[in-house]
């Protein structure tokens, strides 16, 4: 899970309670990260 560092502005977010498929799982959350972090890297 360390390639992930090698991505410049990468990060990464647990979504407890999902498995191998968080947007599927936990849509709503996997939303709200993902638009977070778009909404970071638009500044």
């Amino acid at each position: 899970m360390s390639a992930w560092r090698r991505v410049p502005g990468a990060r990464v977010e647990v979504v407890r309670g999902a498995g191998h498929t968080p947007i599927v799982e936990r849509e709503e959350q996997s939303t709200r990260l993902i638009e977070a972090f778009l909404a970071a890297r638009a500044r």
